[in-house]
C-alpha cells in the first residue's frame, strides 16, 4: 500500500501490504489488479510464494537479475516463469539501464 520493499517484512505484512492496494485498486477503478510493481524492484527467491498467495500473476523484475542469471542482453524480451515450492509466476524484464 505504501510502497515497502517487501522482502524486508515479514510474511504477514508482506500479504497485508499488497492486499490493502489491490483493494484500494479495485475500490478506484473498478478490477482488482493481476501484476504488480516491486518498490525498488528488489528480489529474493522466496517472493514468489508471497506474490502467489496474494494473487498475483506477473510482474516486472530488475533485467539486472535475467543478466546475473546468465541471459544475454539479447534474450530479454520475453516473459519467464518463476517458482518457489510450487508458487509460480509470470515475470519480464524491466529495463533498468544496469543489464543491458
Amino acid at each position: 500500500m505504501y510502497e515497502p520493499i517487501l522482502t524486508l517484512l515479514p510474511e504477514r505484512d508482506r500479504l497485508g501490504q499488497i492486499e490493502a492496494l489491490a483493494a484500494e485498486v479495485e475500490r478506484l477503478f473498478g478490477k482488482a489488479p493481476d501484476g504488480i510493481w516491486l518498490a525498488e524492484r528488489v528480489w529474493e527467491p522466496d517472493l514468489p510464494a508471497t506474490l502467489f498467495a496474494a494473487g498475483v500473476k506477473y510482474l516486472p523484475v530488475d533485467d539486472y537479475h535475467f543478466v546475473r542469471a546468465g541471459l544475454s542482453p539479447g534474450e530479454l524480451d520475453g516473459v519467464y516463469l518463476t517458482e518457489y515450492n510450487g508458487a509460480a509466476l509470470r515475470v519480464f524484464p524491466g529495463a533498468s539501464g544496469s543489464g543491458t
